[in-house]
């Protein structure tokens, strides 16, 4: 992965209710056994991708300065704020039964600044107890401009209560309420519930454009992981000029270039087709990125990062029961005519 990605992604924090789960015990152990198989199970013995990881958050939340995240304002109730926190770094490697994390990659919600969500805008700014440190995690860059049809874009979140998890190769292909507050877009992201809260990405110039906040209907009502591939947009994302007045990342004016990019890596081994899903773990590096000399770093994203969530498969005209993906297979996304929060 781009190392300009591995930073944005360890700005993201997964959101979890200190009551309502036992995550970590007393001394900052990982407790929770829950995983995806648990969760879901299947319907026909194919085993989802990721089913061994547990499910411990319910929502994304992105660092935007160094004591206060954003995220969805359905994600957080104010008078709930006691009981929630908030960890960095929560990816398929930690987040193993046993696994001590770090006092300073666990914060709590000291208050909710702003919660909103409804009149279009679903949006929230939560102060932590305290700031993260540089050597945990950088707040993002907000963007100062609102999308455009056809801007590419990723997301980076917990689809499913998992580990943190990559989704890419998708754009804008709507947009709603321009020049308001109520800004909003639509995208072709293959993200799941459980994802409401995480940030979306400009590809291109590695800013932040919105806060995830609702999608299509991601499972078959059997109550098992059957799920809905997704053909065209179903994604909307709140705009993330809201967050400006409390972000601590300065925006470039509009006509400034993206940042520069290092020169990609060749594989050691490149395949034939680039992988499509992409784990936030370190074992991510197993996942061989094919590209062409002198590709820019954010052709590499674009191209290899996927969704959120690998339990999507592709299916003929969207129609009936999906078989979970293999673990060589791609997913696809979900459709259905019923929207849901993330």
């Amino acid at each position: 992965m781009p190392p300009e990605w591995t930073l944005i992604g360890d700005a993201v924090a997964m959101i979890y209710d200190t009551q309502g789960n036992r995550v970590f015990d007393s001394q900052g152990v990982f407790q929770y056994e829950q995983s995806l198989h648990d969760k879901h199970g299947d319907c026909d013995g194919t085993p989802l991708r990721f089913s061994g990881q547990p499910t411990p958050g319910h929502c994304a939340a992105t660092l935007i300065a160094p004591n206060k995240v954003a995220t969805a304002g359905h994600c957080i109730k104010p008078h709930l704020c006691g009981r929630l926190a908030f960890v960095f770094g929560a990816t398929s490697d930690a987040m193993v039964f046993g696994t001590r994390f770090a006092a300073d990659l666990r914060y709590s919600c000291a208050s909710v600044e702003i919660s909103e969500s409804t009149g279009g805008k679903d949006w929230a700014v939560v102060r932590l107890d305290r700031s993260v440190p540089d050597s945990v995690a950088s707040p993002v860059r907000v963007a100062s401009t609102e999308v455009t049809i056809g801007t590419p874009v990723m997301c980076i979140g917990h689809p499913d209560d998992l580990p943190r998890k990559y989704a890419g190769d998708a754009q804008v292909n709507e947009v709603m309420q321009s020049g308001t507050d109520a800004f909003r877009f639509a995208t072709n992201l293959d993200t799941f519930v459980g994802s409401s809260g995480s940030g979306v990405f400009d590809i291109e110039r590695r800013e932040m454009v919105g806060i995830l906040v609702s999608g299509r209907r991601d499972y078959d009502d059997k109550g098992c992981a059957i799920t809905y591939p997704l053909e065209r947009g179903g994604e909307w994302v709140t705009g993330a000029k809201l967050l400006l007045p409390y972000s601590s990342v300065p925006a470039p004016s509009a006509s400034s270039p993206p940042p520069p990019s290092p020169p990609p890596h060749p594989p050691p081994h490149p395949p034939s087709a680039p992988p499509a899903i992409l784990d936030g773990g370190d074992d991510s590096a197993s996942f061989v990125i094919s590209v062409a000399a002198g590709a820019s770093a954010a052709a590499v994203a674009c191209l290899c990062l996927a969704a959120c969530v690998a339990l999507k498969v592709a299916s003929p005209h969207g129609q009936g029961s999906v078989k979970p993906p293999k673990a060589e297979q791609a997913p696809g996304g979900t459709t259905g005519n019923a929207a849901q929060n993330c």
